[in-house]
């Protein structure tokens, strides 16, 4: 019977939650179409999209009704959008320290390191697998006949309880809870195990705890939602504890930051003390709470390390988090003409002429709101119809880069450098590197420019097809190279030998020139392979960012080399329908043929929420 009983359970599990110190919780049914989405601020997303969500840190991935898999927030590649070649039917999820472990309907668990070069479990004889949940450096799988699986996701091997098959002794499980340090689950008989990594004083708490149906686990607190609504608390502090063993008829129950959270019964958001002596909860959790005080209607908590989504009666969803944004969520941008990138933010011009912005996270949202008949965007800035700047609203009139505002017939702007429509360059003595690059005020003729980061070099592509450079140039060359100035010299040398360039982009290190005939030249550092486009045909269009390079085809499909953020390849080769590319320092913007956005990349400033 109890074996029975633990199989009509699995077969309705569909989430897998990490809360906390970047734990995982599995064992509960959310409902066939609970959705959920990243935001920051709060934002509202389509329903009936998501099935199910994960959290590592400040990362989650989300499952599509689809089966197909997505991850956002943190340092979520988003080159995995919108699924993982060969994963179907997926219906649960955990996102590991290596990679993403998706469950198939057959009971079988699939994993996807985040690099070729990343750790992966042993996994082959996991079967029967019916919920999966992640302490971070392991992965833990809840079987059908109550018992429990479990592998380390490290080169460096996993906890001891884990090495030791601790675990595999486990019987009648219903659900499973774990963090970095142990793992717990809640038995058939409602009542808690936890590992013997566990605090003593938390086994102490919790030894008398029964009709549990869920578990969330913190650092040092772990909550348990009973199955008449009650909740249970171990490891806060006596006043805390006396807060939460009152509520009554809760719908769930997460914890953020050793912070005990829960939903009352009339959908709004339960939260226990602000201070938990002899912690002080800081100041992100505060923003967090204080957002999300107004949600409502709510029906599921998911927490990271510093998110929270909720998701709602209605199949819509509602997150919010410091620093965490989801930075590569473009589904929503709709009739968009023309995209531009910049570091850590992404802006389309809508054909209404107003303009979206995304990114910034904790550098500070770029606001676009007062900007109307817009005809360009470029960079960070908005160009009205006399070319003058649109700049952040977040600066009042007569604030900000005051001798910006003075520009007129801008059309093209490169870090802090601008192109007006006679070919000439613009800068003002405030320019970083300024001493360094006013050669560039002497140029003629110019028709675009391109920037290196922090204006270490600059790039103009003249009428007849030259390109001319400017700047310190040393991010071109090895930093270790023999002789720094010889190699500048000679970098230097090999970009004034371009001929019949019709597009320039800059990298952090290397540069791109874009010929006649479509094919493309690359100078600079190659450590990541970034210069490796020798063999690409048919260009349209370049862009370059940081550590990876991108071509636009003729066809409307997107070539790239390079890796984002160091370590992960940058594949595109399912863009369709592009007509135009940009890139910021770590994410990639794609306009398509209906005024649709994609995106790729890192989405810890909200760059990529388009």
């Amino acid at each position: 019977m109890k074996r029975m009983l633990t199989a009509l359970l699995c077969l309705c599990i569909c989430v897998s939650t990490a809360v906390g110190g970047g734990q995982a919780e599995a064992g509960y049914t959310p409902g066939p179409d609970a959705p959920t989405a990243e935001a920051l601020p709060e934002r509202s997303f389509v329903p009936n999209q998501f099935t199910d969500v994960s959290f590592f840190g400040a990362t989650a991935a989300l499952l599509r009704s689809n089966g197909s898999v997505r991850l956002v927030g943190g340092n979520a590649p988003e080159i995995f959008s919108p699924g993982f070649p060969g994963w179907s039917g997926i219906r649960d999820l955990a996102v590991l320290s290596t990679g993403i472990a998706g469950l198939t309907a057959e009971g079988r668990v699939l994993f996807r390191p985040y690099s070729d070069g990343d750790f992966s479990p042993e996994l082959g004889d996991w079967t029967d697998v019916c919920a999966l949940t992640t302490g971070r450096y392991y992965l833990l799988g809840l079987r059908e006949d109550g018992t429990v699986l479990a592998a380390a996701a490290s080169s460096y091997g996993g906890p001891a309880f884990v090495e030791s098959g601790e675990l595999r002794e486990w019987e009648n499980v219903l659900s499973l809870a774990a963090n970095e340090d142990f793992a717990a689950a809640v038995l058939q008989d409602g009542t808690v195990r936890l590992s013997s990594s566990a605090p003593e004083a938390l086994r102490e708490e919790t030894a008398a705890w029964q009709n549990v149906a869920r578990l969330s686990i913190g650092d040092r607190v772990l909550a348990g939602l009973c199955e008449d609504g009650t909740v249970l608390a171990a490891g806060c502090g006596p006043e805390e504890t006396a807060v939460v063993s009152g509520w009554k008829h809760t719908k769930d129950v997460a914890v953020l930051q050793d912070c005990v959270l829960a939903i009352d019964e009339n959908g709004r958001l339960l939260y226990g003390l602000r201070e938990l002596p002899p912690y002080t909860i800081d100041e992100e959790l505060g923003f967090i709470l204080e957002k999300a005080e107004g949600w409502e209607d709510l029906t599921r908590l998911f927490a990271g390390t510093s998110a929270l989504i909720a998701l709602r009666a209605d199949g819509s969803a509602v997150a919010c988090g410091d620093g965490w944004t989801g930075t590569c969520d473009v589904e929503d941008w709709t009739d968009i003409t023309a995209i531009s990138a910049q570091s850590i933010y992404s802006l389309g011009l809508r054909a209404d002429g107003t303009v979206i912005s995304v990114g910034g996270s904790d550098f500070g949202k770029l606001l676009t709101d007062s900007w109307t008949d817009v005809k360009g965007v470029t960079s960070s800035y908005g160009l009205d119809a006399e070319g003058r700047l649109l700049i952040d609203d977040r600066w009042g009139p007569e604030e900000g880069p005051l001798e910006l505002r003075t520009w007129k017939d801008v059309v093209q702007m490169a870090g802090s450098v601008g192109l007006d429509k006679n070919g000439r360059i613009l800068m003002t003595e405030d320019t970083y590197l300024f001493s360094y690059l006013e050669e560039a005020l002497d140029w003629e003729d110019v028709t675009a420019i391109a920037a290196g980061e922090a204006d270490d070099y600059l790039l103009g592509l003249h009428g007849d097809g030259t390109v001319s450079v400017a700047g310190p140039c040393e991010n071109l060359v090895p930093y270790d190279a023999d002789d720094p100035q010889s190699a500048i010299d000679a970098t230097c040398d090999r970009i004034r030998s371009w001929t019949d360039v019709t597009a320039i982009a800059a990298g952090r290190d290397h540069a791109l020139a874009l010929k006649a005939d479509g094919t493309v030249e690359a100078v600079g550092c190659d450590d990541y392979g970034q210069c490796g486009v020798s063999a690409w045909r048919g260009v349209v269009a370049v862009a370059a960012a940081d550590c990876f390079s991108v071509g636009l085809l003729a066809d409307g499909t997107v070539v790239t080399c390079g890796q984002i953020s160091y370590s992960i390849p940058l594949d595109l080769s399912d863009w369709t329908e592009i007509t135009a590319i940009a890139a910021g320092m770590q994410h990639v913007l794609g306009l398509r043929a209906d005024g649709t956005v994609l995106a790729a990349g890192f989405n810890s400033t909200g760059a990529c929420n388009t």
